[in-house]
This record gives structure tokens, sequence and C-alpha cells, in this order.
């Protein structure tokens, strides 16, 4: 890193960590995508077709913020919750990344 790489490398270091972490959730399924770490389809808006989908909070941990879709009453009225993606269900291990 030459003269202004350098300086913009150290000021992308010197950023507030909560405003990485804000990105990194914002854009968890593009990193994913870009380590080729695989993981089910996500979308940011509400499907047409609840079954088969769970929506999460991006605020959430520990798998309690996790609810299938399906079951939920209509989020029609009121709209998903603030920080809600959707994720395809996929079989095997529950993993975070």
């Amino acid at each position: 890193f030459a003269a202004g790489g350098f300086r913009d490398f150290t000021r992308i270091a010197a950023s507030s960590p909560e405003m990485w972490r804000d990105v990194c959730v914002a854009n968890r399924a593009a990193l994913l995508d870009e380590l080729d770490i695989p993981h089910p389809p996500v979308a940011l808006t509400l499907p047409a077709a609840a079954s088969g989908w769970l929506m999460k909070r991006a605020d959430g941990c520990g798998g309690t913020h996790v609810e299938p879709l399906a079951t939920l009453a209509t989020l029609a009225g009121s709209g998903p919750p603030a920080q809600a993606y959707f994720q395809r269900h996929s079989r095997g291990r529950p993993m975070s990344a």
C-alpha cells in the first residue's frame, strides 16, 4: 500500500466496529458467496409463498430469532419486524455465519 492507498486502508481500519458489523450483516449473503460458503437462498422482501421459508432477525443470535414463516400470523397488517430477512429452510445441521 503506497501513498493514498495506505491512507485509505488506515482510515477504513480506524472506522467504527459497529459500522462494520452493520455492513457485514446487511451484506451477509454476498460475503458468504464471496468466501464460497454454501448457504440457503436469502430474500430481503417477504416471499409470496410462506411455505419452506424462515423469518430471521439480523440482530438475533442463538436461534431464538428464527421462526418458520408459515406458522406466523399474517404479516400483511404490520409487515415483518425491523431487521428481518427471510431464508429458505434447508435440511442439515443449523449453523451461523
